[in-house]
């Protein structure tokens, strides 16, 4: 930021999505199902819809192309604007960035303050290859009566913050993915969920 401090991936994507519709006012935006719930919150400030997408590039540019969105916005530091190319790029990401801060007038240190409160873990379960199909079965059950998304497994919604359960595409494992706003909630969550996983491999 301004003040020579390192920002992350998911920081960084709450802060230009709030440059972006502050100065835009699109209808609606696209970010991976990993994002950050702040983005959520920033959406439902400014009466804009959120698509949530596979977290990878190629899911990203298709929301582009096939008129989903208006602004997708990656969380490996990546984002895609209108009216330019279909992918993301670091000059004009840079460049827009920097236009959006000249005429809102804000600091990024400012906007930092703003949306640093969120607290997220992340964790990767060991599971063979073979339990993969019944942990997600036994995660779509157990989760049927809450409010949740099924793109790269399944991204739960609880009462203070959300998890995402998802099979790893490379490795015998399964990765979960929790945020809120406190340590405390977010560390319950990790590990209920990763509780849950080992259980179900088990039985």
């Amino acid at each position: 930021d301004d003040g020579g401090r390192p920002l992350d991936s998911q920081l960084l994507l709450l802060i230009v999505t709030d440059l972006f519709l502050q100065v835009h006012k699109p209808k609606r935006i696209a970010v991976p199902v990993v994002a950050s719930m702040g983005v959520d919150e920033l959406a439902r400030e400014h009466g804009v819809e959120v698509i949530r997408v596979s977290n990878d590039h190629r899911a990203m540019m298709e929301a582009i192309t096939k008129g989903q969105a208006e602004f997708v916005g990656g969380t490996r530091g990546g984002f895609i604007f209108p009216g330019f190319q279909l992918g993301a790029d670091a000059v004009l990401g840079a460049v827009k960035i920097l236009e959006m801060l000249a005429i809102t007038r804000v600091r990024i240190s400012q906007l930092r303050k703003r949306h640093e409160q969120f607290v997220r873990q992340t964790v990767s379960v060991p599971c063979p290859w073979a339990k993969k199909g019944t942990v997600m079965r036994r995660l779509i059950t157990s989760s049927d009566n809450k409010e949740r998304q099924l793109v790269d497994g399944i991204r739960i919604y609880e009462d203070k913050g959300w998890v995402l359960v998802a099979p790893d595409r490379m490795k015998a494992s399964f990765y979960i993915f929790a945020e809120s706003r406190s340590d405390e909630v977010t560390t319950g969550l990790l590990n209920r969920y990763r509780g849950l996983v080992e259980e179900w491999q088990r039985n």
